[in-house]
């Protein structure tokens, strides 16, 4: 089972650029990034909705413009040029390197691009990876603890990103890898509005440069039969983000994940998919790393920051139903909560709802994703490529 997944394009370029990204925006609260990417299931994707062209030595260009929808940025085009290729000393069975570069712009014109190279060695026993990126990101800051939950109050952000990462993973064991991540980020908080009400909201460190220097060690247990639509399997990863002046960050402060993903069969066209994540900042953490509700895949239904603090508690289901070869259904629940600590919860997040699937690409079970999500006071719409988890 290989560690590196990509559940489409859009996953791959976000997660070129992910660890640039404030984790009240869905893809870095830990500062890092998520490259979690296979080559071949990338290439198999591509070739399912014929994005790739091949050369007479068998390497390919991948080229994939990808939309999407999220309510913090509206939307958003994604756009990843890549070279895969093996270099002449790699076995035939073993994984392709890859050479990429992307960009993306949204709705509310947040943009960013970078590069990154992806590489094997020892017959896969060893993944490397190095990635640089830079990003401009518009987005609404809502506090933190008791403040939290009004989004009506909020603070106008404008944020720069830039920085890299790099990464070696080793298998330790069948279907179990461990690993360590280095990143380096430089980000600067400007233009801040007041849109709505003067309010002095606590956390943003205002006009100021800092940097963010993290380690990461990383544990990822995967035993999905499929990438893109698992009907079976469990993927589980913990990761510890550490950063400390001791090797140039201004900030100390360590960020504990765990996240459970379980997928259980119910009949050839039906799957129970069950997560649970739970996420813990300790230290002096800036405000941007803080877990908050609403970001990834931990809830539908609220708008990413709304709902922040130090700690963080979610949990969720969620049934799919293929009617058609093509066409299927989806119906999810579930309750988190976020606080000061993991014992201390303020009070209780639910999230419901549904969603459409239309399925692209029928040899790998990839799926355009449409859904509707309801929280405690509002709702949320998302457009997708892939399952939410």
């Amino acid at each position: 089972m290989r560690l590196m997944r990509a559940r489409c394009f859009q996953a791959w370029l976000i997660s070129l650029c992910s660890f640039l990204l404030p984790g009240s925006l869905s893809w870095a609260e830990d500062g890092g990034a998520t490259t979690d990417l296979d080559i071949e299931e990338t290439l198999e994707e591509a070739r399912a909705f014929g994005l790739v062209e091949t050369d007479a030595a068998g390497n390919e260009w991948l080229i994939a413009p990808i939309p999407s929808y999220s309510p913090t940025f509206g939307w958003t085009l994604a756009v990843p040029v890549a070279r895969v290729y093996r270099p002449e000393s790699a076995n035939p069975e073993d994984p392709a390197w890859m050479t990429g570069v992307g960009g993306f712009y949204s709705e509310n014109e947040s943009w960013g691009g970078g590069l990154f190279h992806r590489m094997n060695l020892g017959h896969d026993k060893w993944r490397l990876m190095s990635a640089l990126a830079y990003a401009d990101i518009n987005y609404n800051y809502y506090g933190f603890g008791n403040i939290g939950g009004d989004r009506d109050r909020y603070i106008e952000l404008s944020q720069t990103f830039g920085g890299g990462v790099l990464e070696a993973l080793r298998e330790i064991s069948p279907n179990l890898y461990f690993g360590m991540r280095l990143v380096g980020t430089r980000t600067e908080v400007t233009d801040i509005g007041f849109p709505t009400l003067n309010l002095d909201l606590p956390g943003p460190e205002k006009g100021l440069v800092m940097d963010i220097v993290s380690l990461i060690p990383r544990l990822l247990y995967d035993t999905r039969d499929n990438d893109f639509y698992p009907h079976s399997g469990t993927l589980a990863s913990l990761q510890v983000t550490l950063s400390s002046d001791s090797w140039g960050s201004d900030f100390e402060y360590s960020l504990y994940k765990l996240e459970w993903n379980h997928y259980l069969s119910l009949g050839d066209n039906q799957v129970l998919a069950m997560r649970v994540a739970g996420k813990y900042a300790a230290g002096r953490a800036p405000f941007f790393v803080l877990p908050a509700m609403g970001q990834g895949s931990d809830l539908r239904g609220y708008l990413a920051g709304v709902y922040r603090d130090n700690a963080l508690v979610a949990g969720q289901a969620e049934y799919r139903l293929r009617l058609t070869k093509r066409f299927g259904i989806v119906a999810f629940a579930g309750i988190g909560g976020v606080g000061p600590g993991l014992d201390d919860l303020e009070e209780a997040l639910p999230s419901y709802g549904g969603g459409l699937r239309w399925v692209l690409a029928k040899e790998n079970d990839i799926s355009l994703r449409v859904d509707i999500g309801w929280g405690k006071n509002d709702h949320e719409i998302y457009v997708g490529v892939g399952e939410a988890f």
